[in-house]
């Protein structure tokens, strides 16, 4: 075997043309496929992050202030925004029948200014009522939030000395949160009494007016519905009795991500689908044709006293070197180019996208570019058999 080796890497060494093309190839064909199945997965896993985020059945916002284009900036792409309706909803809503569940939560939204850290959005709960944030803040903080402490998204950069300073306040950041792929990432949460607190020093600073006290606002109202209740009706009753207020089921907010990652899917698995399908028609051609150059040395080996076999073990020797040698290159080129991607996905076509993690990363990527590995090499069994099997004085005679 370890003569077969040897050949096989001699072949490869001699032939450079002809390998480089080859290994050009299944660079090709591994990186489409590596690519695709990690940018799929990503997407997957933020949609699923996304759910699981999201919480309430039905969330109920400002109709005028408050599109639902604003609510998925703020919730899903990160993009900093504030809205407020009258704290009496909240209480009026949570009389109504059919409610397991009601809290409330209130936004604002930092300016990049001399005053402050960094342009974020940050995101007060009620700890008295809250059902959605607490959940999976306690997997970075499991103690009672204090006022002026916050934890913030994975992508806020919070430094060593844990302070972060927004319109003149210090606000002590306990924790970090864990990726979601979401626009949570780039939010702080605080309880409401400090998001209020902040919005007074924002108000004192000049980058907000409003003559309505903090105390008596609320930015969304968020409700988990019993079971048994329909949260159509129930978003359609609330819409009915609040004029100033649009009550928007969970599934409307999910459906538009939905069917956005559908498409970006779609549109992947199409491009990968076409490319790794030609380069796999283009090798098996151009191997099956360079097979047939090498008729005569194939021969000649068998005249020396190789067996059909091992003639065929040596091809194959050859093909899986350069299939390896593909993988290899399409693997480092595919992880570069997923992060890159993964970022356009993000801040472009504003798509929630997670990896899990890095061995979830490559088992999933490693899995697409072995099981490509193995059909290639499954197409070309039926070229090298017969190459293998050639009767030496024919392959000699057809040369002649």
């Amino acid at each position: 075997m370890n003569i077969l080796l040897k050949l096989s890497a001699a072949n490869l060494a001699h032939r450079t043309a002809r390998t480089f093309y080859l290994t050009v190839l299944s660079v090709f064909m591994c990186f489409s496929v590596f690519l695709g199945t990690t940018l799929v997965m990503g997407m997957d896993n933020g949609l699923r992050q996304l759910r699981e985020r999201l919480g309430a059945d039905i969330i109920v916002v400002p109709r005028e202030e408050a599109a639902v284009k604003n609510i998925e900036g703020i919730l899903f792409s990160g993009k900093p925004g504030y809205f407020y309706m009258d704290k009496s909803v909240f209480e009026e809503i949570s009389r109504m029948e059919g409610i397991e569940h009601i809290t409330s939560q209130f936004y604002l939204s930092s300016v990049n200014a001399d005053c402050c850290y960094t342009e974020i959005q940050l995101i007060g709960f009620d700890p008295q009522t809250d059902f959605i944030v607490r959940p999976w803040l306690k997997k970075s903080y499991d103690q009672e939030l204090k006022k002026g402490e916050v934890i913030a998204g994975s992508n806020v950069l919070v430094p060593d000395s844990r302070i972060l300073k927004i319109f003149n306040n210090d606000l002590t950041a306990v924790g970090s949160l864990e990726k979601t792929g979401t626009g949570l990432d780039s939010a702080v949460f605080g309880t409401v009494q400090t998001i209020k607190e902040l919005m007074k020093s924002s108000a004192e600073l000049g980058h907000l007016s409003s003559s309505v006290s903090p105390d008596s606002l609320v930015s969304s109202v968020l409700i988990k519905v019993k079971n048994g209740t329909s949260r159509f009706k129930l978003a359609r009753e609330i819409n009915k009795r609040f004029k100033e207020v649009r009550a928007i089921e969970n599934q409307d907010l999910i459906r538009n991500f939905s069917t956005r990652l559908e498409v970006v899917s779609t549109v992947v698995k199409t491009v990968v689908g076409i490319i790794w399908i030609l380069s796999l028609l283009i090798m098996i051609l151009y191997f099956s044709m360079s097979l047939n150059e090498r008729r005569r040395e194939f021969a000649v080996l068998k005249v020396m006293g190789f067996t059909d076999r091992a003639v065929c073990t040596v091809i194959y020797w050859e093909l899986l070197f350069i299939l390896c040698a593909g993988a290899i290159a399409g693997f480092v080129l595919s992880s570069f180019w997923s992060l890159q991607l993964r970022y356009y996905l993000e801040s472009r076509l504003e798509v929630p996208f997670l990896f899990e993690s890095t061995s979830s990363f490559l088992l999933h990527g490693g899995t697409a570019v072995a099981a490509s590995i193995l059909l290639t090499l499954l197409s070309l069994l039926l070229p090298v058999i017969r190459t293998g099997r050639k009767q030496v004085f024919t392959v000699l005679r057809e040369v002649d």
